[in-house]
């Protein structure tokens, strides 16, 4: 719903209509808008079914049946846009958000802008808590070896004496159950998101727990501290505005005789046409456009990923730029 305003907003159903079959370029030169944030959003407008998309042309045709549901009721008799813009005042400021993004040169914005801890922050640690307190030891580390010396990573994490990053931590829900369950370890918690950072103080000072120490990241160098025989990211990169810049600031951190990264991020495909096939394709690509791209395009000349852009080939050829000499693929059936 938030999206359909959002389109609906910005006359992209009414411009797609005109044009159409159009490509994101050809939208992006009729509007004036950023052709990055078109292709997103006529990606999710592709995977809802209000779309059809030519893999050949790259080119995206408004359906005549929910043409006369989006376009607006200056056009279409039947339109439901009132409706939709009725409904985004629930769920604003979001979808403002992604519409600036839009339309002034397609810079979005961070975690924490428009929410307070019971917003945004608070629902994806709602979302995240029960995988990570039932499911993360077990469907994860349990099953990840040091590349370099074929150990498993629980045997090194039970002996301590290691180092333990957890980068973009949020409210560091994964931090907390892997200090309990490692206590001879040593965890770095590094997150830019202020107010994530204070429901994790939180814990640490709840749980009573002398192993973790947390680093704002907005405030200092993207990884500042020691050397780390394991690193660890949950649904970070694609979020980030700078990405491979991440990739080999861990490089330079991750300890060369023992040390691995593990990386969780979307399920994901290098073309829409492979993602379309997703059975949630369409509740990713409506992430993207109002939140993930956002953040992933809050910076000056990002390269802004979004939800569904870090996929494994493009995973795999960061890496080897980077100097990683081994990268591996594990596929994760979760309950959660």
């Amino acid at each position: 719903g938030a999206l359909i305003y959002v389109m609906d907003k910005l006359d992209l159903y009414e411009t797609l209509w005109t044009i159409g079959p159009a490509s994101a370029a050809d939208v992006a030169l009729h509007t004036g808008y950023s052709e990055r944030w078109i292709t997103e959003l006529l990606s999710h407008a592709t995977a809802a079914g209000f779309c059809s998309y030519d893999e050949t042309t790259h080119k995206f045709k408004l359906l005549t049946e929910y043409a006369k549901l989006l376009r607006a009721p200056e056009q279409e008799e039947r339109s439901l846009a009132g409706m939709f813009q009725f409904l985004h005042g629930l769920v604003s400021p979001r979808p403002d958000a992604t519409i600036a993004a839009v339309t002034n040169g397609g810079i979005g914005v961070d975690y924490d802008f428009g929410n307070d801890t019971t917003s945004v922050v608070e629902a994806i640690d709602r979302k995240n808590r029960n995988f990570f307190i039932h499911n993360f030891i077990p469907e994860i580390i349990d099953h990840v070896k040091i590349p370099s010396t074929t150990e498993p990573l629980v045997d090194m994490l039970e002996r301590g004496g290691v180092n333990v990053a957890d980068i973009g931590c949020g409210c560091g829900m994964s931090t907390i159950v892997l200090a309990k369950k490692f206590p001879k370890c040593k965890f770095f918690a590094y997150e830019s998101s202020v107010k994530s950072l204070k429901v994790l103080q939180d814990r640490v000072q709840q749980h009573k727990l002398d192993n973790i120490t947390l680093c704002n990241v907005s405030e200092s160098k993207l990884i500042d501290g020691p050397e780390f025989a394991f690193i660890y990211s949950h649904d970070l990169l694609h979020d980030m505005a700078y990405p491979r810049s991440l990739i080999k600031d861990v490089h330079s951190k991750l300890s060369p005789t023992g040390g691995c990264w593990v990386i969780v991020d979307v399920k994901c495909k290098p073309t829409l046409a492979e993602n379309l096939q997703s059975p949630v394709v369409t509740l990713n690509y409506g992430f993207s456009s109002l939140l993930c791209l956002s953040c992933a395009t809050s910076c000056p000349n990002a390269e802004g990923l979004g939800t569904m852009g870090f996929h494994t080939s493009l995973a795999r050829q960061w890496m080897t730029e980077a100097g990683f000499q081994y990268f591996d693929e594990l596929h994760i059936k979760s309950k959660q």
